[in-house]
């Protein structure tokens, strides 16, 4: 089961006085209670006779996560506030107790008094080093080897053609990574995983685009994955042997799209997603409408027929030329002077 993403990561406790001295994290103590509540069911069962004509009840480990799901927001006073997202794999219950085992024990490295209790009545107000699974801090000893990886990360993705630093979608990452690989940033855990998982989300983008390419059968461009492919040279490529659009409207603008997902978000009429697909479904009814407007308008516009006109004007002009009628009368045509002469 995993709890914790790269940007909500769950905070510890030294110790609660709702369900005892643990000291860990609010997950975990949602995972012992969960586990002594069904170690007491088990003991229940085993004690009571067993009856020949009922089956044995076999418990499922999805029930099992939505039992921690429910004791953490009873056991935490702030549990809504980490977002945490609950995901179970396809482990039997009868080889769990061995899978656990099995697990490495890592001890903790930072100090058990610098961690936050979160429990209500706690007098800590520090939150102490971030040290879920796969996170930086968990990898490295220190900031310093953890900002060397991070460099070689960066150094690779910015070789990969992620387009100018001056672009909207680069400004923030490309600028923070400037200054870490010059070596002018403060150099902290949190700073370096905001970094990085930005680095991570756009290679594994760049990985699945070229996967998806691959998989139905698309060439790649150029021969090249989407990491070595250079958009700005494919651009330059492109308006060099295409027509200007004089026609074009500009760059893509999304403040109207993002403004009706505003109003969707803000509307509490939508409470399932039948109710979203309701409304996706009118607004696409609209926007056929406001097409067809648009196609009337562009049929009575003086240009518009014009150029209609003389579409079809030379496309028949085109046809009659190319027609078997025609080329019968030009070959019989053929013949009357070959013979005459």
């Amino acid at each position: 089961m995993t709890t914790a993403g790269p940007e909500d990561s769950i905070e510890s406790w030294m110790a609660s006085p709702l369900c005892g001295r643990y000291c860990g994290s609010l997950y975990v103590t949602a995972l012992l209670e969960a586990w002594s509540e069904e170690s007491k069911a088990a003991e229940i069962d085993n004690t009571q006779p067993a009856s020949s004509n009922a089956p044995a009840q076999e418990h499922s480990y999805a029930s099992f996560t939505e039992s921690v799901h429910d004791i953490f927001f009873k056991v935490g006073k702030f549990a809504s506030t980490h977002n945490v997202q609950f995901s179970a794999q396809d482990v039997s219950r009868l080889n769990f107790q061995e899978k656990w085992n099995s697990l490495p024990s890592v001890p903790a490295k930072a100090d058990p008094k610098a961690f936050s209790n979160r429990a209500p009545g706690s007098a800590s107000g520090t939150m102490g080093n971030d040290t879920r699974t796969g996170s930086l801090s968990s990898r490295f000893s220190s900031e310093v080897e953890a900002a060397e990886h991070v460099k070689m990360v960066a150094q690779l993705y910015l070789q990969s053609g992620p387009g100018r630093d001056s672009l909207a979608p680069n400004t923030g990452l490309h600028d923070a990574l400037n200054r870490l690989i010059e070596n002018r940033m403060t150099l902290t855990f949190w700073g370096l995983e905001g970094i990085y998982c930005q680095l991570q989300y756009r290679t594994e983008l760049m990985g699945v685009a070229t996967q998806m390419l691959q998989r139905i059968g698309v060439p790649l461009p150029l021969s090249q994955t989407c990491s070595r492919f250079d958009n700005e040279a494919f651009d330059d490529f492109v308006r060099k042997k295409s027509r200007p659009r004089h026609e074009q409207k500009g760059h893509p603008w999304n403040k109207p799209h993002r403004y009706i997902a505003a109003a969707l978000a803000h509307w509490n009429a939508m409470s399932t997603p039948g109710d979203i697909d309701t409304i996706i479904l009118k607004l696409e009814g609209v926007h056929a409408e406001n097409v067809a407007m648009l196609k009337q308008a562009l049929d009575k516009s003086d240009e518009v027929r014009s150029r209609k006109r003389k579409f079809f004007s030379d496309l028949g002009k085109r046809l009659r030329s190319i027609s078997p009628e025609k080329r019968t009368k030009r070959s019989s045509r053929r013949g009357e002077s070959s013979g005459g002469s």
